[in-house]
């Protein structure tokens, strides 16, 4: 399986391919951004924005490291506390190594680029969603070859 079909999986469940914030926006804007929309993680749009590139990645993970080491969170803004350098996977990568550098990288959130541009932001439970969607196809699939279905069951 190709991390197309997990793109698409995501927008057949009327997911936005991604979110993004401004990088002048405060973490708490962030934080209610991550809270109002239910994610956790957003690109940061570079201050003058290009349509596929952007500054960084924000994750939920970043803002609870900022509110364990800083106090006033009003003063911080998304580009400094963003990670500019970013694991990304391609549309025609398959979903098993993009899992496998997920996991190597410790993060949760991954963007998606297709000819060099950021098409989306794809979550670990977009994958797991895709994957167990095709596992009960192959079970599926089994239960047809083999039969399952059948009412006669001597040998």
């Amino acid at each position: 399986m190709k991390m197309n079909s997990v793109l698409a999986e995501k927008v057949s469940r009327n997911h936005p391919p991604l979110y993004s914030i401004c990088h002048c926006a405060t973490i708490r804007d962030v934080a209610q951004y991550f809270q109002r929309e239910n994610i956790g993680a957003a690109m940061v749009e570079k201050e003058d924005p290009e349509p596929g590139f952007y500054a960084g990645i924000i994750t939920a993970k970043d803002i609870i490291r900022c509110i364990a080491e800083i106090s006033n969170l009003d003063n911080v803004r998304t580009s400094q506390i963003m990670s500019q350098e970013m694991l990304t996977a391609d549309i025609n990568d398959d979903v098993s190594s993009t899992v496998r550098r997920m996991r190597e990288h410790h993060v949760r959130h991954i963007p998606l680029k297709d000819n060099g541009k950021i098409i989306a932001l794809i979550s670990v439970r977009d994958l797991m969603h895709c994957i167990d969607m095709e596992q009960d196809k192959t079970m599926s699939n089994i239960n047809e070859m083999f039969g399952a279905h059948r009412s006669d069951t001597s040998f």
